[in-house]
């Protein structure tokens, strides 16, 4: 099921949908001047996405995983699987802007494409993503290798999708 095909959300040109949610539609009435003058305000004032101070980047992040993984092989075996089957699995949103509903790394608005190119290609990604990990298994590669292929598995997949996904 979409989450995005609430009833309660409504689409984007439902008007009455907008109004219950939009303060500044009831507003606007029918000549949309104070809509106007309240978008043009909000848009001047806007500050650029960027990640909150104290963020943890994706390469520090990927190097705090490995240390940990190097240092303890339970920890890598546990940390290799999780990554294999856990990783990427779903959108990372900001829904701070209700009722507009955002991928949180790019501001891009959440449609039912980008939402359906994101769940095709999860579906791909999941199965080879899985499979890679049975394969490493198999051939008795150790886990903090395996979770090197999988972080390097990660970084290679399409952009749109990283970013959709947080990665």
């Amino acid at each position: 099921m979409n989450i995005y095909s609430n009833s309660q959300v409504g689409s984007v040109g439902d008007s009455a949908a907008t109004s219950r949610r939009d303060p500044a539609a009831k507003l606007a009435g029918n000549s949309g001047l104070q809509f106007d003058k309240i978008l043009k305000e909000a848009t001047a004032s806007a500050q650029p996405r960027r990640s909150p101070v104290d963020a943890v980047s994706s390469l520090e992040a990927r190097n705090n995983i490995m240390r940990i993984a190097r240092s303890d092989p339970a920890e890598a075996s546990q940390l290799a699987c999780f990554y294999a089957h856990n990783s990427l699995g779903g959108e990372l949103l900001d829904v701070s802007d209700r009722p507009n509903i955002r991928y949180s790394a790019t501001g891009e608005l959440v449609t039912s494409e980008s939402s359906a190119y994101f769940a095709k290609t999860n579906i791909a990604i999941q199965r080879a993503r899985t499979e890679l990990y049975q394969t490493e298994i198999k051939n008795g590669t150790p886990p903090t290798q395996i979770l090197e292929k999988i972080f390097d598995f990660n970084d290679s997949l399409p952009q749109r999708f990283l970013e959709m996904a947080g990665w």
